[in-house]
């Protein structure tokens, strides 16, 4: 090992053995899948052990996280996704409070949405390993209850040390129409409510899908008002068209992606 290898690794480690560490690496890595409900071995080794993988592996030969296959690989698609075992479950809660614990509940198959998830969290762990990032915490969807006023929800909440929150949107396929102009009028609506983000930032591999999310969100141009009835379907509110303030687009922050 090079010199300045060995003086990262023993300032990494601080007053730690390599054991004591090593026991914090897979502790983090399993609270990590327990709040998100799972992840995937490339993402939840890079959280727990950014500079050496195999934590992921080591855990589920210990019997404490469970490996399901996925049905194809490509850039966003792991091979497989991560899952908490009964065990890792009574040893995540086991370090909790009460009021920290969630209904932890492990996917019987692969989810559907397992791209545009894998991407919410694969920005969450650049974020909190960028140094230059004032991100520390997060709130996945399972934790967002009295954190997310509006309509919808977020893909995830990206916190800081001072309260500032980051609303994360991951967009693949985008949306037209009626539902792009819903979808705009709720994250303004968000922006506006007392207890809503301090910014938004909205995310996808697609650069055409970007430029024209930037389009609509062009100082006064015209939202249309639409509404979901109780059978989901969408229904124009016509007392509900607005235009965009000339905030928007210094306060909802669009960027591609990358693998």
């Amino acid at each position: 090992m090079s010199e300045g290898l060995d003086q990262a690794r023993r300032a990494a480690l601080g007053d730690r053995s390599p054991r004591a560490r090593g026991r914090e690496k897979d502790a983090e890595a399993l609270h990590w899948v327990y709040r998100w409900g799972w992840s995937t071995p490339v993402v939840t080794d890079s959280f727990a052990s950014p500079n050496r993988r195999g934590v992921a592996r080591r855990l589920v030969g210990r019997g404490l996280l469970k490996e399901m296959r996925t049905w194809r690989s490509d850039q966003w698609t792991p091979r497989s996704i991560l899952m908490l075992t009964p065990a890792g479950e009574q040893a995540v809660e086991d370090n909790l409070d009460e009021q920290e614990r969630i209904n932890y509940r492990r996917p019987r198959r692969v989810p559907g949405n397992l791209q545009h998830d894998v991407m919410a969290q694969t920005l969450t762990v650049r974020a909190l390993n960028d140094p230059e990032s004032p991100i520390t915490d997060y709130l996945t969807p399972r934790e967002m209850k009295g954190h997310a006023p509006g309509k919808k929800a977020p893909d995830v909440i990206h916190l800081d040390d001072e309260g500032w929150r980051l609303f994360v949107e991951v967009e693949l396929t985008g949306k037209h129409g009626p539902r792009l102009h819903e979808f705009m009028g709720h994250l303004l609506e968000a922006l506006e409510s007392i207890n809503g983000p301090d910014a938004v930032a909205i995310r996808s591999p697609s650069r055409r899908l970007l430029e024209r999310y930037r389009d609509a969100l062009k100082t006064g141009s015209s939202l249309q008002g639409w509404r979901r009835d109780e059978r989901r379907r969408q229904v124009r509110k016509k007392h509900l068209d607005r235009l965009v303030p000339d905030w928007a687009l210094s306060r909802i922050h669009l960027k591609e992606i990358a693998p």
